[in-house]
Protein backbone atom coordinates (compact mmCIF):
# COMPACT_ATOMS: atom_id res chain seq x y z
CA UNK A 1 0.00 0.00 0.00
CA UNK A 2 2.58 2.43 0.97
CA UNK A 3 4.53 1.52 -2.67
CA UNK A 4 1.59 2.77 -4.38
CA UNK A 5 0.74 5.58 -2.14
CA UNK A 6 3.98 6.88 -2.59
CA UNK A 7 3.61 6.30 -6.60
CA UNK A 8 0.57 8.07 -6.70
CA UNK A 9 2.49 11.00 -5.02
CA UNK A 10 4.92 11.40 -7.52
CA UNK A 11 2.20 11.07 -10.22
CA UNK A 12 0.50 14.31 -8.65
CA UNK A 13 3.59 16.23 -7.84
CA UNK A 14 4.84 15.43 -11.61
CA UNK A 15 1.53 16.62 -13.24
CA UNK A 16 1.77 20.08 -10.26
CA UNK A 17 5.12 21.10 -11.45
CA UNK A 18 4.53 19.90 -15.45
CA UNK A 19 2.14 23.25 -15.04
CA UNK A 20 4.30 25.60 -13.26
CA UNK A 21 5.96 26.68 -16.76
CA UNK A 22 8.73 29.20 -16.30
CA UNK A 23 8.47 29.87 -12.87
CA UNK A 24 11.26 29.60 -9.89
CA UNK A 25 11.86 26.35 -8.88
CA UNK A 26 13.84 25.88 -6.19
CA UNK A 27 12.40 27.86 -2.68
CA UNK A 28 15.39 28.55 0.08
CA UNK A 29 15.58 29.63 3.57
CA UNK A 30 16.28 33.33 3.77
CA UNK A 31 19.40 33.64 5.36
CA UNK A 32 20.79 31.14 3.06
CA UNK A 33 23.96 32.93 1.14
CA UNK A 34 24.55 34.76 4.93
CA UNK A 35 25.02 31.82 7.23
CA UNK A 36 25.60 29.36 4.93
CA UNK A 37 28.32 29.85 2.50
CA UNK A 38 31.73 28.55 1.69
CA UNK A 39 30.46 25.44 3.93
CA UNK A 40 31.37 21.94 3.19
CA UNK A 41 28.96 19.68 0.99
CA UNK A 42 28.14 16.00 1.16
CA UNK A 43 27.00 14.25 -2.27
CA UNK A 44 24.76 11.35 -0.45
CA UNK A 45 24.49 8.42 -2.19
CA UNK A 46 21.09 9.48 -4.69
CA UNK A 47 17.96 7.26 -4.64
CA UNK A 48 17.08 6.87 -8.46
CA UNK A 49 15.39 4.82 -10.03
CA UNK A 50 15.46 3.46 -13.82
CA UNK A 51 12.35 1.95 -15.18
CA UNK A 52 11.51 0.49 -18.87
CA UNK A 53 8.05 1.42 -20.04
CA UNK A 54 6.79 -1.58 -22.31
CA UNK A 55 3.47 -2.04 -23.88
CA UNK A 56 2.33 -4.33 -20.60
CA UNK A 57 3.50 -1.16 -18.18
CA UNK A 58 6.42 -0.27 -16.17
CA UNK A 59 9.39 -2.42 -14.48
CA UNK A 60 12.13 -1.22 -12.66
CA UNK A 61 15.75 -2.34 -14.15
CA UNK A 62 18.07 -2.62 -10.75
CA UNK A 63 21.25 -2.52 -13.35
CA UNK A 64 20.15 0.42 -14.95
CA UNK A 65 18.93 2.46 -11.57
CA UNK A 66 22.57 1.03 -10.47
CA UNK A 67 24.17 3.12 -13.37
CA UNK A 68 22.10 6.01 -12.88
CA UNK A 69 23.06 6.42 -9.29
CA UNK A 70 26.99 6.32 -10.33
CA UNK A 71 26.56 8.62 -12.80
CA UNK A 72 24.44 10.91 -10.38
CA UNK A 73 26.93 10.57 -7.71
CA UNK A 74 29.58 11.84 -9.81
CA UNK A 75 27.74 14.21 -12.09
CA UNK A 76 26.70 16.16 -8.41
CA UNK A 77 30.06 16.00 -7.25
CA UNK A 78 31.46 17.36 -10.36
CA UNK A 79 29.48 20.42 -10.57
CA UNK A 80 30.45 21.21 -6.98
CA UNK A 81 33.48 20.80 -7.14
CA UNK A 82 33.47 23.44 -10.49
CA UNK A 83 31.26 26.06 -8.40
CA UNK A 84 33.41 28.97 -7.35
CA UNK A 85 31.26 29.44 -4.28
CA UNK A 86 30.68 25.78 -3.69
CA UNK A 87 33.12 23.04 -1.59
CA UNK A 88 32.65 19.63 -2.25
CA UNK A 89 33.69 17.24 0.58
CA UNK A 90 33.91 13.39 0.01
CA UNK A 91 31.67 10.96 3.04
CA UNK A 92 33.73 8.23 3.71
CA UNK A 93 31.57 5.30 4.22
CA UNK A 94 33.42 2.94 5.84
CA UNK A 95 33.65 4.78 8.32
CA UNK A 96 30.54 5.10 9.62
CA UNK A 97 29.14 1.88 11.77
CA UNK A 98 25.90 0.31 10.83
CA UNK A 99 23.45 2.32 13.01
CA UNK A 100 24.80 5.56 11.45
CA UNK A 101 24.61 3.82 8.02
CA UNK A 102 20.60 3.21 8.31
CA UNK A 103 20.58 6.72 10.22
CA UNK A 104 21.65 7.88 6.42
CA UNK A 105 19.37 5.55 4.40
CA UNK A 106 16.34 6.05 5.94
CA UNK A 107 17.11 9.96 6.60
CA UNK A 108 17.81 9.55 2.38
CA UNK A 109 14.13 7.36 1.84
CA UNK A 110 12.50 10.32 3.93
CA UNK A 111 13.90 13.12 2.31
CA UNK A 112 11.90 11.60 -1.19
CA UNK A 113 8.79 12.51 0.58
CA UNK A 114 9.47 15.86 2.51
CA UNK A 115 10.98 17.01 -1.08
CA UNK A 116 7.45 16.18 -3.11
CA UNK A 117 6.04 17.79 -0.11
CA UNK A 118 7.71 20.49 -0.36
CA UNK A 119 7.16 20.32 -3.92
CA UNK A 120 3.74 20.45 -3.42
CA UNK A 121 2.69 23.49 -0.77
CA UNK A 122 5.84 25.28 -0.61
CA UNK A 123 6.25 26.67 -4.31
CA UNK A 124 4.27 29.61 -5.18
CA UNK A 125 3.79 28.38 -8.73
CA UNK A 126 2.20 25.14 -7.27
CA UNK A 127 -1.51 24.38 -7.53
CA UNK A 128 -1.39 22.89 -4.14
CA UNK A 129 0.61 25.65 -2.17
CA UNK A 130 0.08 26.29 1.50
CA UNK A 131 0.79 30.52 1.84
CA UNK A 132 1.96 29.69 5.10
CA UNK A 133 4.71 27.38 3.54
CA UNK A 134 5.51 29.75 0.53
CA UNK A 135 6.02 32.58 2.71
CA UNK A 136 7.78 30.90 5.44
CA UNK A 137 10.05 27.86 4.46
CA UNK A 138 10.79 26.05 7.40
CA UNK A 139 11.37 22.27 6.80
CA UNK A 140 13.56 20.08 8.63
CA UNK A 141 14.05 16.42 9.40
CA UNK A 142 15.62 16.06 12.53
CA UNK A 143 18.69 15.91 14.21
CA UNK A 144 19.33 12.01 13.20
CA UNK A 145 22.63 13.20 11.04
CA UNK A 146 24.14 15.06 14.03
CA UNK A 147 26.70 12.70 15.00
CA UNK A 148 27.89 11.99 12.23
CA UNK A 149 28.18 15.70 11.58
CA UNK A 150 30.89 18.34 12.22
CA UNK A 151 29.71 21.84 12.25
CA UNK A 152 29.77 23.57 9.13
CA UNK A 153 28.66 20.06 6.90
CA UNK A 154 26.16 20.25 4.50
CA UNK A 155 24.20 17.36 2.90
CA UNK A 156 22.59 17.28 -0.42
CA UNK A 157 20.08 14.39 -0.32
CA UNK A 158 19.22 13.50 -4.49
CA UNK A 159 15.94 11.53 -5.52
CA UNK A 160 14.23 10.68 -8.67
CA UNK A 161 13.63 8.91 -11.21
CA UNK A 162 13.95 8.14 -14.93
CA UNK A 163 11.85 5.95 -17.27
CA UNK A 164 12.85 5.34 -21.09
CA UNK A 165 10.52 4.21 -23.48
CA UNK A 166 11.10 0.15 -24.84
CA UNK A 167 11.96 -0.39 -28.59
CA UNK A 168 8.38 -2.43 -28.31
CA UNK A 169 6.52 0.59 -26.78
CA UNK A 170 8.01 3.08 -29.52
CA UNK A 171 7.14 1.00 -32.54
CA UNK A 172 3.35 0.85 -30.67
CA UNK A 173 3.25 4.56 -30.65
CA UNK A 174 4.22 5.22 -33.78
CA UNK A 175 2.14 3.32 -35.32
CA UNK A 176 -0.24 4.98 -33.51
CA UNK A 177 0.62 8.34 -34.75
CA UNK A 178 0.71 6.80 -38.31
CA UNK A 179 -2.92 5.63 -38.38
CA UNK A 180 -3.97 9.18 -36.32
CA UNK A 181 -2.43 10.62 -39.31
CA UNK A 182 -3.84 8.61 -42.33
CA UNK A 183 -7.23 8.76 -40.56
CA UNK A 184 -7.34 11.69 -38.79
CA UNK A 185 -4.73 13.86 -39.64
CA UNK A 186 -3.35 14.67 -36.43
CA UNK A 187 -0.48 12.29 -35.29
CA UNK A 188 -0.84 11.32 -31.76
CA UNK A 189 2.03 9.33 -29.89
CA UNK A 190 3.12 9.54 -26.46
CA UNK A 191 6.82 9.30 -27.19
CA UNK A 192 9.63 9.53 -24.67
CA UNK A 193 10.09 8.59 -21.33
CA UNK A 194 10.01 10.91 -18.09
CA UNK A 195 12.95 12.34 -15.63
CA UNK A 196 12.27 13.86 -12.44
CA UNK A 197 14.84 14.25 -9.83
CA UNK A 198 15.43 16.87 -6.67
CA UNK A 199 18.21 18.23 -4.84
CA UNK A 200 17.76 18.99 -0.91
CA UNK A 201 20.45 20.29 0.99
CA UNK A 202 20.23 20.21 4.45
CA UNK A 203 22.09 21.41 7.62
CA UNK A 204 24.15 18.27 8.97
CA UNK A 205 23.81 19.61 12.52
CA UNK A 206 20.32 20.32 12.75
CA UNK A 207 18.91 18.53 10.25
CA UNK A 208 17.05 21.79 8.67
CA UNK A 209 16.42 22.11 5.04
CA UNK A 210 17.82 24.93 3.36
CA UNK A 211 17.51 24.50 -0.25
CA UNK A 212 15.13 22.33 -2.39
CA UNK A 213 15.51 22.27 -6.34
CA UNK A 214 13.72 19.87 -8.73
CA UNK A 215 14.18 19.26 -12.36
CA UNK A 216 11.79 17.72 -14.83
CA UNK A 217 11.41 16.52 -18.71
CA UNK A 218 10.24 14.20 -20.90
CA UNK A 219 12.50 12.12 -23.21
CA UNK A 220 15.12 15.17 -23.03
CA UNK A 221 17.92 12.75 -20.93
CA UNK A 222 18.76 9.83 -20.28
CA UNK A 223 20.35 9.00 -16.48
CA UNK A 224 22.44 5.97 -18.10
CA UNK A 225 24.27 8.37 -19.95
CA UNK A 226 26.75 10.78 -18.60
CA UNK A 227 25.80 13.88 -21.00
CA UNK A 228 22.35 13.06 -19.30
CA UNK A 229 23.75 13.23 -15.53
CA UNK A 230 25.94 15.81 -16.17
CA UNK A 231 22.66 17.98 -17.86
CA UNK A 232 20.40 17.66 -14.48
CA UNK A 233 23.08 17.94 -11.85
CA UNK A 234 23.99 21.46 -13.55
CA UNK A 235 20.71 22.61 -13.92
CA UNK A 236 19.55 22.47 -10.26
CA UNK A 237 23.57 22.95 -9.04
CA UNK A 238 23.64 26.26 -11.01
CA UNK A 239 20.76 28.36 -9.32
CA UNK A 240 22.34 26.77 -5.55
CA UNK A 241 25.86 28.35 -6.57
CA UNK A 242 23.75 31.88 -7.47
CA UNK A 243 22.24 31.73 -3.82
CA UNK A 244 25.30 30.67 -1.83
Amino acid sequence: MKKIYFSLLLVVVTLVLSGCGAAKKSVMVPNLKKEYSNKNIIVVTPKVKMYEIGTAGQEEIVEWSDIAIENMKQSFKNQIENQETLNYKELSYSALDQIQLDKLKNTNNLMGRVSSSIQMHAKDASHLKFDAKVKNFDYSIGNSLSNISKEGDLYLFINGYDKVQSSGKVAVETAKAVVGMLFFGVASGDFGGITYSTATLVDGQTGKILWNNYYFSKGEVDLREKKGTDAVAKALIDELQDNI
